[in-house]
């Protein structure tokens, strides 16, 4: 099934009769994203694995697959279809400061034209993705997950020269969510 799996052997041994008994030794292994659906309804092991086309990258050996658009700031650069049939299409609109205690925010960058390469058989990375913080986009996709990274390569302004309180202060990703 998606989030199981039977692993099953036979042991045999003979009787005081000199019949062969049959033990079968079964354990059920769990875990969340196990396996997928193929195009022909067969039950598959998922990959952690991500394949570079042009234009993009493509996650689909999964229960989850997701399409990974070049450039970065394109509307809907990642496409991801859910077990259940879901469409997510998001793209990162920018880095913010969001003050918690009086609900004030300030963009501090913006994403920007930033391609995608392959760095392991399941990480994307959009490097330079922001205008006016160096700072990289890091996918993972993994069997039970799939995860959106900020990496930041320099100190970002500090929250005070936006007239924020540093105490008070978050650094939030800004990701629009189209369907």
């Amino acid at each position: 099934g998606a989030n199981h799996r039977v692993w099953q052997r036979e042991t045999y041994e003979q009787g005081p009769d000199g019949k062969v008994m049959t033990h079968v030794h079964s354990y059920t292994e769990l875990a969340t994203g196990l396996n997928y659906q193929d195009a022909n309804g067969q039950w598959q092991e998922s990959q952690e694995l991500i394949e570079a086309f042009s234009g993009g990258a493509v996650a689909r050996k999964g229960q989850s697959t997701v399409l990974f658009a070049t450039p970065l700031h394109r509307t809907g650069s990642i496409d991801m279809q859910t077990p259940d049939g879901k469409r997510l299409r998001s793209n990162i609109l920018g880095l913010m400061y969001v003050d918690t205690a009086t609900g004030d925010a300030a963009l501090i960058a913006q994403v920007q034209d930033a391609a995608g390469e392959l760095i392991s058989s399941n990480q994307v990375l959009y490097p330079n993705a922001f205008e006016g913080v160096k700072a990289d986009v890091q996918y993972t996709y993994q069997r039970g997950s799939f995860e959106q990274d900020v990496i930041l390569r320099e100190q970002p302004p500090l929250p005070d020269a936006y007239g924020m309180n540093p105490e008070t202060t978050e650094l939030e990703v800004l990701t629009e969510f189209i369907d």
